[in-house]
């Protein structure tokens, strides 16, 4: 897409959003050929979305892909509306925020988030999504364990949300970084989770991630 493409897709997302909706984030693909964005709504809902010229490629980013034809904007804007309108939006969790925090310092503490490929799920994707977190300690030790179930739980909705992205590492695998439209919506929602993040930032583990285990925090955070 050229630079000017952009400014289109830009407009036609702008011009479709409600009063109490934003648009925090439009990010595009190294190559340039997709667009993802980020839409907020009143305290703490999300959504996202993508404009491309070809399929996802993988289906575990599960969100809409709009087709993009510099020819048809009124087309676009007329998808757009359509689907804001129709769409259930994401509520931005406290778990989400707090994971997307923490695996953006996980390298510093040498920590890694990585997908198991063992099975090619990225080609038949015939199971979920599967990810292990690897711990290095020296150039000759380290702990490999698989994911706990409630967290990866977050950790798939995030990652099907566009929040959460992977990329290939040699020695390493197919590791888990924090899209630019998460590291957007950390920012968006500080002054909602920060003060909270802070205290459970001190309790980390560092050598097995887990979500906080509290089932009444987010409720305690909101009121």
């Amino acid at each position: 897409m050229k630079l000017e493409d952009e400014l289109f897709i830009k407009k036609a997302i702008i011009s479709q959003l409600g009063e109490d909706e934003q648009l925090v984030a439009l990010s595009m693909s190294k190559e340039r050929k997709s667009a993802y964005a980020c839409l907020v709504r009143g305290e703490n809902n999300y959504l996202t979305f993508r404009i491309s010229d070809h399929l996802a490629s993988t289906s575990f980013y599960s969100n809409r892909t709009f087709n993009f034809n510099r020819e048809n904007l009124v087309f676009l804007q007329t998808e757009l509306a359509d689907y804001l309108t129709k769409s259930s939006w994401y509520t931005f969790l406290y778990n989400d925020f707090f994971l997307l925090y923490t695996l953006k310092f996980a390298y510093k503490y040498h920590l890694a988030i990585l997908i198991d490929d063992l099975y090619d799920i990225f080609s038949n994707e015939e199971m979920g999504i599967v990810f292990y977190q690897e711990k290095i300690y020296g150039k000759k030790k380290k702990d490999v364990n698989i994911v706990s179930p409630s967290m990866t739980k977050y950790l798939r909705k995030l990652f099907a949300t566009g929040l959460l992205s992977s990329i290939h590492k040699p020695n390493l695998g197919r590791k888990i970084f924090v899209t630019e439209l998460g590291m957007r919506l950390l920012d968006v929602f500080s002054k909602v989770y920060i003060d909270q993040y802070l205290v459970d930032f001190a309790n980390i583990n560092w050598n097995y991630l887990e979500i906080p285990n509290d089932d009444n925090k987010e409720k305690r955070i909101r009121d």
